[in-house]
């Protein structure tokens, strides 16, 4: 019997092969009621050598196999879930209900990306240049939101033509845990606080300018007032304050001969028993366009967990290239890229990681 994994695998691939280039067509439930689904899978080779504790490991891996599901009411108010199955399960990414105030506004509500680093959760995981996202974003988001880059938020983004404005208030935690995260008592429970005392929100903002291609630019920045596990200084969770900013020629893998992104990140954290810390990240990426419907790329990253440190330094060096681009179909439809980064914490501390990595979205 075919496992559910390797089922879903099984649609997916029929479904690329079966939608036309445009995303694909919706289902008309009703007369004013559409479901429209998408979704992608990515298949892994990876080889990596620790330097640090002198280990190596070599072996296949699933990154990503998305589903999302869109419902459409009456053109304006809806809702978007997305779930993932590489944990062995259904889990859930993003989960929201949304309005479409006008044509440029739109107001959100639930489980999704708050305003953030551009390089992060706003690159959609079909269009991250390498196999991973920049290690400058990653780092950032350890120490901030998690790897998610998702919280539970009331969000307003405003689409002005080729300007995005994003403005979204949030609890802070990047979880979903109902004891700290996910607040939905009862007026009948023994306690309608669940025993926690705490009114910190966090409140972030963004802004980008410019398209797929050609010249765009843009920041964030962000509040956090109440703190996470991942600010853990002692028993105190620290707040924070966090900010950022981007340059792109050409943002989207594939989308013109020669593409540069250059970004950078900071964040201050609250001040505790006399300590305090500050991280400071920044990232420059290149590509150009080769044997026809594919490129070759390379990216520097240097994170400082305190800016008077050495910090961790990243190179990363690969290609891709895309049949979906040579059939005429976007560039991420269907892809293949690989990959090797090599990283330098300390002098002893030297890793090296390879990957191979496909990729199919419909």
């Amino acid at each position: 019997m075919i496992g559910p994994r390797i089922s879903f695998i099984l649609a997916l691939t029929l479904a690329f092969l079966l939608t036309p280039a445009a995303a694909q067509t919706p289902l008309n439930l009703a007369e004013d009621a559409t479901l429209t689904l998408t979704g992608g899978i990515q298949p892994r080779v990876g080889f990596g050598v620790e330097g640090a504790d002198d280990t190596e490991r070599l072996g296949l891996g699933l990154r990503r196999a998305r589903l999302q599901f869109r419902l459409t009411l009456l053109d304006r108010v809806g809702m978007e879930y997305d779930v993932d199955t590489t944990p062995g399960d259904l889990r859930s990414v993003d989960l929201f209900a949304f309005y479409d105030v006008s044509e440029t506004v739109q107001v959100r509500a639930g489980r999704l990306p708050p305003a953030q680093a551009r390089g992060f959760i706003p690159t959609s995981y079909t269009r991250i240049d390498a196999v991973d996202r920049s290690p400058t974003d990653e780092r950032w988001a350890a120490g901030t939101l998690g790897s998610s880059g998702r919280d539970i938020s009331l969000d307003l983004t405003a689409d002005l033509g080729r300007t995005e404005v994003q403005v979204t208030l949030h609890n802070g935690t990047g979880g979903f845990s109902r004891d700290t995260d996910n607040f939905r008592e009862s007026g009948s429970a023994s306690s309608v606080t669940r025993g926690t005392d705490d009114t910190a929100l966090a409140v972030s903002a963004s802004v980008h300018h410019g398209g797929p291609t050609g010249l765009s630019f843009g920041g964030f920045a962000s509040g956090n007032a109440r703190g996470n596990e991942r600010t853990v200084v002692g028993d105190a969770r620290r707040g924070y304050l966090s900010a950022g900013t981007h340059l792109y020629y050409g943002e989207r893998p594939g989308s013109q001969p020669v593409r540069v992104k250059v970004e950078a990140v900071a964040t201050q954290y609250e001040a505790v028993d006399g300590f305090r810390q500050q991280s400071v990240g920044t990232g420059v990426f290149g590509a150009i366009r080769a044997f026809g419907h594919g490129e070759v790329f390379v990216r520097g990253d240097r994170f400082w967990q305190d800016v008077d440190e050495r910090g961790e330094m990243y190179g990363t060096f690969g290609a891709s290239f895309s049949p979906a681009a040579a059939m005429g179909r976007d560039y991420r439809d269907l892809r293949i890229t690989a990959s090797y980064l090599v990283r330098q914490t300390s002098d002893s501390d030297i890793g090296h990681l390879f990957k191979l990595q496909g990729q199919i979205v419909f």
